[in-house]
């Protein structure tokens, strides 16, 4: 095959073919990363999760596995394709691909790792090329003579090879595609030689089956092009598969730097940092049938369109969840730095304050108004204090988390004067001088009188760190039991400005929380009351029970009372 045609689903039997034909991975593209560990977890890696999605998949239909890009050197080498995107997912299926040719045993997909020319009258270069350094380039040719074509050697064994250079051990793209093979082959382990027709059926599946959208940018310097395809299945691109090329059209000059540890400078692409994203929400994805970072990016992209207003009137316009248009005029600077703060606010967790973690909707493509409350001014705050500390962010996030369980968190209705409460509490933090969250003290805006009185009392009451964290404790906790919803402002001012005392009624509340009726919860809340301000005890009364005719009875004895009493013995 000369050529692939743009626009154009294309299995991997199209991709990986020809004499001469070849899928190059281009100098500009990063490292092959996919079989390294995941940071967040040290036993998975991308290539497994992605082996167990492959194996679940219907055999029996064409699927769609999304997009490619790249152009074609028309004078010098018009039958390699220079990859500009997607080479994480088809250098991870060329991996899969030869190590299925291996258990074959019969070298039924040697024609997708390398041509007859190739092999037998050329330089034995196969399909899949990585241009990214020599090593590389190198590598992967010797692997798929002497390892795909070979299956007397074992992976353990290929450093001692006599064609295995030094320079190997220290790239990077080498290393990796060493861990992905050792999960592909576990992953494959228990297709033994009497399962070799399940072999062919995942084999042939994957190379006439699995197919990738190609788009053509005719050259290096063009950039993404605009495109409205449709897919397979009859429905339009979802709406970041289409806004990724026009991002990175727009933000053609986009270059970010980043400092490694050893001092070095790294510049990245707007291309790169988009991957870098796509392959963060992926790793978070729901484990459910679609396993994309398609939702979790929708959602996200909604809260920078959200934010990117400054009006109360924008805000309540992009809350707007028809339809998931993002303006292109959003430069990839503030893209990423949004990014930045939402990964830090998602990985975080609010277990110490008794707050849910932050998870983008399953059911639904955005967050709920009541999520944005929280989750927007949170985003602004890691945005403005890009220094401040995991304690730090969690109070913030707590605070507007809370607020939302009491306070009417959507936006005003058409009908209505304007009114979104994410925006006033996006506005508190814009307009913050501090990153400690008491700073909300000095602002006449933050009027709920029920967070000024928490926050007074932790100013008053703890000059250590230490003492400053149980009572922030001691208030979600209490927030938390279902007497207040997280409304404590009865406990706050019982408590009469006292650390001591505080913690006597929370033990007071915490150990009468078996209690399971409303009438039981009325009864707790009078004698914490009590308790606080320091009432005697009343005579007990005996609960009454009503009969069909209407009189009341109390431990056996007949009453006119609507409840009876005992003097205590």
């Amino acid at each position: 095959m000369a050529q692939l045609e743009s626009g154009k689903p294309h299995s991997l039997k199209e991709i990986f073919c020809g004499e001469n034909d070849k899928i190059i991975v281009p100098d500009l593209q990063r490292d092959y990363c996919w079989g390294d560990h995941i940071p967040s977890n040290s036993t998975e890696t991308l290539v497994s999760s992605f082996m167990d999605s492959l194996l679940k998949l219907d055999r029996s239909r064409d699927i769609t596995m999304g997009l490619i890009y790249g152009y074609y050197d028309k004078e010098l080498t018009p039958n390699h394709l220079q990859l500009c995107d997607g080479q994480q997912r088809l250098t991870t299926l060329f991996l899969i691909l030869g190590v299925l040719n291996r258990k074959a045993g019969d070298d039924r997909y040697k024609d997708i790792l390398i041509s007859n020319f190739e092999l037998e009258e050329d330089d034995k270069e196969p399909h899949l090329l990585y241009g990214i350094r020599e090593s590389s380039l190198y590598f992967l040719s010797d692997l798929t003579i002497y390892y795909f074509l070979n299956s007397n050697l074992s992976l353990s064994d290929l450093d001692k090879q006599p064609w295995f250079l030094n320079s190997y051990n220290n790239d990077p793209t080498i290393i990796s595609i060493k861990c992905a093979i050792e999960t592909i082959e576990a992953k494959l382990a228990s297709n033994d030689d009497n399962e070799k027709p399940d072999i062919y059926s995942f084999g042939d599946f994957l190379i006439e089956r699995l197919k990738f959208l190609f788009y053509d940018m005719n050259n290096r310097l063009n950039g993404e092009e605009t495109f409205v395809v449709i897919n397979t299945t009859g429905e339009p691109l979802t709406a970041n598969q289409n806004l990724k090329p026009l991002i990175i059209k727009e933000n053609e000059s986009y270059t970010r730097e980043e400092q490694t540890e050893n001092g070095q400078a790294i510049i990245h692409t707007t291309a790169e940092d988009w991957e870098t994203m796509e392959t963060w929400f992926w790793q978070k994805r729901h484990r459910n049938d679609s396993d994309t970072s398609t939702e979790g990016m929708l959602a996200f992209f909604h809260c920078v369109r959200i934010l990117e207003n400054d009006t109360e009137e924008g805000w309540h316009k992009h809350m707007e969840t028809e339809n998931d248009d993002f303006p292109l005029t959003i430069p990839m600077e503030r893209i990423w730095e949004w990014f930045y703060s939402y990964k830090r606010l998602y990985e975080l967790n609010y277990k110490r304050l008794t707050t849910p973690n932050i998870r983008y909707p399953e059911s639904r493509k955005h967050y709920t108004q009541k999520d944005l409350y929280a989750l927007l001014p949170s985003m602004e705050y890691c945005r403005k204090y890009p220094d401040a500390t995991e304690q730090e962010i969690q109070r913030i996030y707590h605070l507007f988390s809370n607020m939302s369980r009491y306070r009417d968190t959507n936006r005003s209705s058409q009908k209505e004067s304007l009114r979104v409460p994410a925006f006033r509490a996006y506005r508190l933090i814009r307009e913050t001088e501090c990153r400690d969250v008491l700073s909300l003290l000095g602002n006449q805006d933050f009027n709920v009188e029920e967070e000024r009185q928490k926050m007074i009392f932790i100013q008053r009451n703890s000059p250590t760190p230490e003492l400053r964290m149980e009572i922030e404790e001691l208030f979600a906790k209490a927030e938390s039991f279902p007497i207040y919803k997280g409304r404590i402002a009865t406990l706050v001012s019982w408590s009469e400005d006292s650390l001591d005392r505080l913690r006597y009624l929370y033990g007071k509340i915490k150990g009468g929380l078996t209690v399971t009726t409303k009438t039981e919860y009325v009864r707790l809340f009078l004698q914490v009351k009590r308790l606080a301000t320091r009432q005697p005890e009343p005579i007990p009364t005996v609960p009454c029970v009503q009969t069909k005719n209407g009189a009341n009875f109390s431990s056996g004895k007949e009453s006119t009372s609507s409840s009876c009493s005992m003097k205590e013995t």
